[in-house]
Order: structure tokens, then C-alpha cells, then sequence
């Protein structure tokens, strides 16, 4: 194994590692000491890592963003990339996110952050915005609704 892929499975390992114990003991109640320990690592590296807490739990936040930038300014082209979404009803994260207010907070700088550089990206004229507002729309009633994709774009 090279040196990246080194990093690359630490960072997996910081992550799963840091879930379990949010989902255990709560997010504010967890510690970077705590994390980093789990871990096997100083918290200094942790850090190297991480520089935040919440940027372990928010990640991958402009992997989407970047993949939406890539589309044409087309609801329909658009619609189809969304689509391969769904609510994940397993996934700890949105109950995680949306009952610790530092999280809820960084979340909803997120959505901003994604309609801004969106409208921003296709035009920043009242056709753009309102696609953007459309797009961040069907995100946010997915992940906070734990619903499919596919059934929350047929309403927005």
C-alpha cells in the first residue's frame, strides 16, 4: 500500500470510527481526543486530517456541488442526475445533522453555499436562481424527509 492510499484508509478509518462514537455517545458529548484515540493517532493528526470536528461529519459537502456544476443549466438534465439519490433510511447521518444545532447550522450554510454557487454558475439571472432554488429544494426535502429522490423531483 502506498503512502496515499495509507491516507486515504486513515481518513476512512477517522471517519467510520468517528460516527460510531457520535451515534454512541452524541456528537457534542465526543471528543477529538476521544476520536483520535480510537483511532490510534495523536490528536495533532487528527487534526492534519480534520481540522474540524463537523468536517468529519460534512466530508465529502462539495463532492455534489462539484458534480452539479459539471450539468447544463437544464431542469430536465439535471432532474436525471439527482435522480440516482435516495433517502437512505439507514443512514445515521441526517438524525446526527439535524439534532445538533452546530451541525443543523453548518447544513444550512451548505444549502446556501450550494444555491449561491449554482444561481452563480448558470447565469445569476432570475431563470438561474429559480433553478437553483429548485435543485437545493429537492435536496434538503430528501435528506431531511429521508425520502427518494426520484419521488421528491416529480413536486419540485
Amino acid at each position: 500500500m502506498n503512502r496515499e492510499e495509507k491516507k486515504a484508509a486513515k481518513r476512512a478509518e477517522i471517519i467510520k470510527k468517528s460516527l460510531k462514537l457520535f451515534e454512541k455517545q452524541g456528537y457534542e458529548a465526543t471528543t477529538t481526543a476521544e476520536i483520535a484515540a480510537a483511532c490510534n493517532i495523536a490528536k495533532k493528526t487528527l487534526f492534519q486530517y480534520f481540522p474540524t470536528k463537523s468536517d468529519i461529519v460534512f466530508e465529502n459537502e462539495g463532492e455534489l456541488l462539484a458534480e452539479l456544476l459539471t450539468l447544463p443549466a437544464d431542469w430536465p438534465a439535471i432532474k436525471a442526475h439527482l435522480a440516482r439519490f435516495d433517502g437512505d433510511s439507514g443512514n445515521p447521518l441526517p438524525s446526527l445533522i439535524l439534532n445538533t444545532p452546530e451541525l443543523t447550522l453548518r447544513l444550512l450554510q451548505m444549502w446556501r453555499t450550494y444555491e449561491t454557487q449554482i444561481a452563480e454558475h448558470f447565469g445569476s439571472d432570475l431563470v438561474a436562481e429559480v433553478l437553483a432554488a429548485r435543485v437545493v429544494l429537492a435536496l434538503r426535502l430528501c435528506f431531511e424527509n429521508r425520502r427518494a429522490m426520484k419521488d421528491v423531483i416529480e413536486v419540485v
